[in-house]
C-alpha cells in the first residue's frame, strides 16, 4: 500500500512540475508621454514611456482632427507615435489609448494648442540659468518633487503677460 502512494505521490509531483501556465502579460500601461503636446496644424512625435508598449499596434484617438501617422518600438517601455493634427483641429485635450495584442491602455491625454510647443529644457531651476522663451509659445515639461523651474522672456514697456499653467 505505502508503495503505491508513494508511486501516486511521485506521479503527481512529475506532473505538477511539468505543467506550466503560459505567463500572458496585462494590458500596457502608459507612466508618462514627452512632449505632452503638438501644434495644430502640424506633424509632431510623442514620446509614450511604460511597460508592455513595444507591441503597440494602433493608437485609439477619440476626437477628429489628429491622426496617427506611424508606431516605432524603441523598447518594450518606449514608443514613438509620429501624429498629425489638421489646420481646424480643435486645441485642447485629446484622449487616446494604446491598443497591443495583450490587452488596451488605461486612457491618457495629449494638449493640442495654437501656439509653437517649446520643450522645457534643463537646468532652468534659477533665475541666472532661466530658459529663453518668446512670447506666443506653449511649454511643456515635467516638474519633479521639488522642482522649480523658471522662464526668461523679453516685453517692450506697456505689453502685457498672459500666463497659464496645467499640471496633472
Amino acid at each position: 500500500m505505502q508503495t503505491t502512494t508513494c508511486r501516486h505521490l511521485w506521479l503527481l509531483l512529475v506532473l505538477l512540475s511539468s505543467w506550466r501556465q503560459p505567463l500572458e502579460a496585462g494590458p500596457p500601461t502608459v507612466e508618462h508621454l514627452s512632449p505632452t503636446a503638438g501644434q495644430r496644424g502640424t506633424r509632431f512625435s510623442l514620446t509614450v514611456f511604460g511597460g508592455g508598449l513595444g507591441a503597440t499596434t494602433e493608437m485609439m484617438l477619440y476626437h477628429g482632427g489628429v491622426t496617427c501617422e506611424s508606431i516605432e518600438a524603441v523598447s518594450d517601455n518606449e514608443v514613438v507615435l509620429r501624429l498629425a493634427a489638421a489646420a481646424d483641429c480643435l486645441t485642447g485635450t485629446h484622449p487616446f489609448r494604446l491598443r497591443t495584442p495583450q490587452g488596451v491602455s488605461s486612457l491618457q491625454i495629449f494638449r493640442i494648442s495654437p501656439l509653437p510647443v517649446v520643450s522645457e529644457l534643463e537646468d532652468n531651476n534659477s533665475i541666472e540659468t532661466a530658459q529663453a522663451v518668446t512670447p506666443d509659445v506653449t511649454v511643456t515639461g515635467v516638474i519633479e518633487a521639488g522642482d522649480v523651474d523658471c522662464f526668461r522672456l523679453s516685453l517692450k514697456r506697456g505689453e502685457r503677460l498672459a500666463a497659464e499653467a496645467e499640471a496633472i
